[in-house]
């Protein structure tokens, strides 16, 4: 949330209108938690952010100042994250397909791409169709795994 001040800048705080108070451990700031964290995973993933993300230096430092008490996501809480909304979203995904005309069409593309020391590779496999109600240009992750090195 942000606060104009009286001299033009703006403060920034976390104390938005109907924030849990991170220094109480209650049941509702526990599923705050988890909702928010899922939030985060499904914007990073969207955006393609890779699993190190949360590991640069100095990162986690500004992010605790940004929101104390949360517990942010390291390489293995995103990569889990991912996979659980991979899943739901890959159920959302056959269901609409399921629901689409014969009429309609759509394009797979795949990606090939390695770790930035070349240590592993990866592969990925995604799907592009224009919604037919809207035109709106959609896609999907269908599915993603390690590759033969």
């Amino acid at each position: 949330m942000s606060v104009d001040l009286s001299n033009g800048h703006t403060a920034w705080t976390s104390k938005a209108p109907g924030a849990v108070d991170p220094s109480k451990d209650t049941k509702d700031h526990k599923n705050h938690n988890r909702e928010l964290m899922r939030d985060l995973v499904q914007e990073l993933a969207a955006g393609q952010v890779p699993f190190s993300f949360f590991e640069r230096e100095g990162l986690q430092d500004v992010l605790n100042k940004i929101a104390p008490g949360f517990d942010w996501p390291r390489r293995k809480k995103y990569a889990a994250t991912a996979k659980d909304l991979y899943y739901e979203k890959k159920g959302i995904l056959i269901d609409y397909l399921g629901k689409l005309g014969n009429d309609q069409k759509f394009c797979a593309s795949t990606d090939a791409w390695t770790t930035k020391d070349q240590s592993q590779s990866y592969v990925a496999l995604t799907i592009q169709w224009f919604e037919p109600s809207t035109f709106r240009l959609c896609n999907m992750l269908i599915d993603f795994s390690v590759s033969l090195p």
